[in-house]
């Protein structure tokens, strides 16, 4: 305390100089630290072996005193080549006040983004299945003994049971549908039922044009968004075609339900349940995330848990 003014000045000046260098390298580090875990944001993540969703910025992220927000265009990718929808939409603006008050991340989720989801996985053929069956195995409905039944020139041509093939093929992209609290998936498949020969080729008997309304359930585990499905009422069928002569739609209508939703459900369920990754950075999850389903999008609201 006797130390004169003038002796401490110099004193106070290199200890300001000291803690300002040392304050300025701690912000620049964090700053640069920051950087580094925003840069990893956008860039491409995988959706399967052979696509892709690449997050990119649109804009100069928005920056109150209350949260950032960041407009971040994405397009999917199927063998290095981009999904381009058909037709040009207006840009997507999340509206304010969305999702849980409090909530450290609010993520608004496009009707395009979806569109373009579904389309890449109808390009790819992802969405096609063979429906097969074991002749031998137990309560099994799927073979020209059973659909003899309905149909006598299957149980004429085929008098000893043969197990059948159905072609399941989505020539038209699904649509998707989201309307508030409730998100849909119509689906038109083409359906061709075939039996084997004795030369191990397959004879075609009939083709089935489908309409199915699937509920549609969305998902958030740690940074993937994921879907299942549920079969909304019955499956609608029409013959497109028969080499049987006629065909009583209604007589197959139980029989092709019965053996066409459940392997159709799993197969959808098995591919959404991979889900596509949602802009994320590196080291952060959500956690105790909520999904609203609005008009025409889709808000994420969670927490988030930085883990290295």
């Amino acid at each position: 305390n006797s130390t004169a003014p003038a002796m401490l000045a110099p004193l106070q000046s290199h200890i300001t100089a000291v803690l300002k260098s040392k304050l300025c390298l701690r912000i620049s580090n964090l700053v640069q630290g920051l950087n580094v875990h925003l840069g990893t944001l956008i860039g491409l993540s995988p959706v399967g072996p052979e696509s892709q969703v690449r997050y990119s910025m649109i804009d100069t992220p928005t920056i109150t005193n209350d949260y950032i927000s960041l407009d971040i265009n994405a397009v999917l990718f199927l063998l290095g080549r981009p999904i381009v929808l058909p037709v040009d939409t207006t840009p997507f603006v999340l509206p304010q006040h969305m999702g849980t008050k409090g909530a450290m991340a609010t993520v608004g989720l496009s009707q395009d983004l979806f569109d373009s989801v579904i389309m890449l996985l109808q390009k790819a053929g992802a969405l096609n299945l063979d429906v097969t069956a074991q002749l031998n195995s137990s309560n099994n409905p799927l073979n020209t003994s059973v659909l003899g039944q309905f149909i006598p020139e299957v149980a004429r041509q085929f008098p000893e049971p043969m197990p059948l093939l159905l072609k399941v093929r989505l020539g038209a992209t699904p649509t998707v549908t989201f309307r508030t609290n409730n998100a849909t998936l119509q689906l038109q498949p083409f359906v061709e039922v075939l039996a084997p020969t004795s030369n191990s080729a397959f004879q075609y008997l009939f083709s089935l044009n489908v309409a199915v309304n699937l509920s549609l359930q969305l998902s958030v585990s740690k940074v993937r968004l994921r879907g299942t499905t549920s079969v909304l009422g019955n499956v609608q069928l029409t013959v497109a075609s028969s080499n049987l002569g006629f065909i009583d739609t209604n007589h197959v209508q139980t029989l092709m339900g019965e053996v066409f939703e459940k392997p159709l459900l799993d197969h959808l369920n098995a591919l959404l349940g991979m889900g596509i990754a949602l802009p994320h950075v590196v080291n952060l999850q959500y956690v105790n995330p909520e999904i609203f389903i609005q008009e025409g999008y889709v808000v994420v609201s969670s927490g988030l848990l930085y883990q290295r």
